[in-house]
């Protein structure tokens, strides 16, 4: 079976919940989920997500990645905002040709 690659999706939990009811016939086009159907929506969206991750279902994207590790550094701030790590993909190394000595830096 063939894949896009693509790991994003931008439906929020609001729109999949009303897709889903007007996939059963609960909403009807022209007029908004009432509160409380919103509500009900919500409370199955979380249950049948926390049954499939108990099943073993896991719900997230995996990628390889780079951590450049600092001595006497114990915490990493990873993400999009983060300095200390990349992508595999976008990490580019090098090797050096001179002699290295343990004290240069």
């Amino acid at each position: 079976m063939a894949t896009s690659g693509s790991t994003s999706f931008t439906l929020n939990a609001l729109q999949v919940i009303e897709r889903a009811f007007a996939k059963i016939d609960v909403k009807v086009a022209e007029q908004p989920l009432q509160p409380d159907e919103k509500q009900d929506g919500q409370d199955s969206l979380n249950l049948m997500l926390k049954a499939w991750g108990a099943q073993g279902l896991h719900l997230w994207t995996k990628d390889e990645g780079v951590l450049f590790l600092d001595v006497g550094k114990t915490n990493f701030d990873l993400g999009p905002t983060g300095d200390e790590a990349c992508q595999f993909d976008d990490f580019i190394g090098t090797t050096t040709t001179s002699a290295k000595i343990a004290t240069d830096t």
